[in-house]
C-alpha cells in the first residue's frame, strides 16, 4: 500500500474508533475463537512449547485476542498488530502487546508465532488498481505464512461475496465514492472506505497460491451474516457472508 492507501484506510478506522472499541461488533462470537479453544484442547503440538505465541493483525482495541485468552485452557502471549496507532491506548486487556506494524511489511522474523490470525483485515488492502489490490492480498497470505512456525495455524475471518462481478463493482464504485468525497451512512459509504472483496473460492485459492503451498486448509466454513434491509435489496451485497479459513503451516516449507 501506497503512503496515501494508507492515510485512507487510517481516516477510516480513526473516524469509527468507538465501532471498532464496541462489544457489540461480534469479536466474541467469531468462529476463530472457538477453533481456537478446541485446538487447545486436542492439539498437544500446539502447546508443546508451554506458552503459546498469539499475533492478530488489525486487532482494533485486542478484544478478539483477551477473549481467546479467557476462552482458551493454557498460556499465551497476545500481540496486536495494529496499523492505527490510535488503539494503543485502547487495548481490551492490560497483557496485550501492540505492535504498530502492516500486514504486508509485518516487522517479525519468521516463524516467529504459533497462531497469525486475520479478522476483516484483507478487503482493506487496497491499491490504485483492482490487479494491485489483488497483489497486496496475495502479498499479506505470503507474510502470515512466513512469521508462523512450521505446524502452527492461520486463522482466518473474511467477509466475501459469491460474484467476483460483484467484488469489482463494489471496489470500483468505494474508490470513487472516496475521490469525490462521497457520505451515505445509510450504506456505510464514507469518504474513507473503500474495500475489495473476494469470492469464497477466490480467498482459498489465494491462500494456497500465494504461499507457495505452506498454507494449508484444514477448515472451511462459509457463515452466514444477518445484512441490514438496504444492502439486501441490492445485487452487490445480498449474498455476502463471513468465510472461515483455519490454515495449517506445512512442516516442510
Amino acid at each position: 500500500m501506497s503512503t496515501q492507501q494508507v492515510g485512507i484506510v487510517t481516516k477510516q478506522f480513526e473516524s469509527q474508533l468507538a465501532h471498532y472499541t464496541s462489544e457489540k461488533r461480534g469479536a466474541r462470537d467469531s468462529r476463530i475463537v472457538s477453533y481456537l479453544a478446541d485446538a487447545f484442547d486436542t492439539d498437544a503440538s500446539l502447546r508443546a512449547a508451554g506458552t503459546v505465541r498469539i499475533c492478530e493483525f488489525g486487532g482494533a482495541d485486542g478484544l478478539l485476542l483477551a477473549t481467546i485468552r479467557d476462552r482458551v485452557a493454557g498460556k499465551v502471549d497476545l500481540v496486536n498488530a495494529e496499523l492505527v496507532e490510535a488503539f494503543a491506548q485502547r487495548q481490551a486487556h492490560a497483557s496485550i502487546r501492540f505492535v504498530p506494524t502492516s500486514i504486508l511489511d509485518p516487522a517479525f522474523p519468521a516463524a516467529a508465532f504459533d497462531v497469525v490470525i486475520a479478522r476483516h483485515v484483507l478487503h482493506h488492502l487496497v491499491a490504485d488498481t483492482f490487479d494491485g489490490t489483488r497483489a497486496n492480498q496475495a502479498r499479506a497470505f505470503a507474510e502470515l505464512a512466513r512469521i508462523t512456525r512450521p505446524g502452527g495455524l492461520v486463522l482466518l475471518e473474511e467477509h466475501v461475496n459469491p460474484s467476483a462481478l460483484s467484488c469489482r463493482l463494489l471496489y470500483q464504485a468505494s474508490r470513487v465514492a472516496t475521490l469525490i468525497g462521497l457520505r451515505v451512512p445509510a450504506f456505510e459509504v464514507t469518504p474513507y472506505t473503500v474495500v475489495a472483496f473476494l469470492t469464497p473460492a477466490q480467498l482459498a485459492g489465494m491462500a494456497a497460491k500465494a504461499s507457495g503451498g505452506a498454507l494449508q486448509i484444514a477448515r472451511q466454513e462459509l457463515l452466514p451474516v444477518p445484512m441490514p434491509i438496504q444492502w439486501r435489496l441490492t445485487l452487490l451485497r445480498r449474498n455476502s457472508g463471513n468465510l472461515f479459513l483455519a490454515c495449517r503451516i506445512a512442516a516442510l516449507r
